[in-house]
């Protein structure tokens, strides 16, 4: 019984560890992606979209004509990892978007969970269902 608790115990580390590093990963490219839409940078954005999920050109069009119709401010209000599981994994956010230049624009507050995928040893994000868009004005 010893023998195998001795064992376990440096494997359960090793599992702590890598789903750290794994959220440290995801937290980061996150922040990235945040950090590129406060540029208005496109290509960095897209970045972090796996380029094969179904929805990567409507997203890059997407974003394309908000970057260029508008100056916006992206804050994260709230950011969890739900699960990393393999090369899989889970987030939900809360982001404020709010416009400093541009056409009519509202204000809001959007709630998303965002599946991700790991690819050559990279989080990109392939999916995301929005929750709820609250309108702050």
């Amino acid at each position: 019984m010893t023998k195998r608790l001795i064992i376990a115990i440096p494997l359960l580390a090793a599992c702590i560890a890598f789903g750290q590093a794994d959220q440290k990963a995801i937290t980061k490219m996150f922040s990235e992606q945040t950090v590129a839409a406060n540029r208005g940078d496109v290509n960095a954005y897209m970045a972090s979209v796996d380029p094969s999920s179904s929805g990567y050109q409507k997203t890059k069009e997407a974003m394309t004509q908000v970057f260029t119709t508008y100056k916006l401010k992206f804050t994260a209000e709230s950011f969890k990892v739900v699960f990393v599981k393999g090369n899989t994994a889970q987030i939900k956010t809360t982001m404020v978007t709010k416009k400093i230049s541009g056409p009519e624009f509202r204000d809001n507050r959007l709630k998303m969970t965002t599946n991700l995928i790991k690819k050559g040893g990279k989080w990109l994000m392939s999916s995301s269902k929005i929750g709820s868009v609250e309108y702050l004005d």
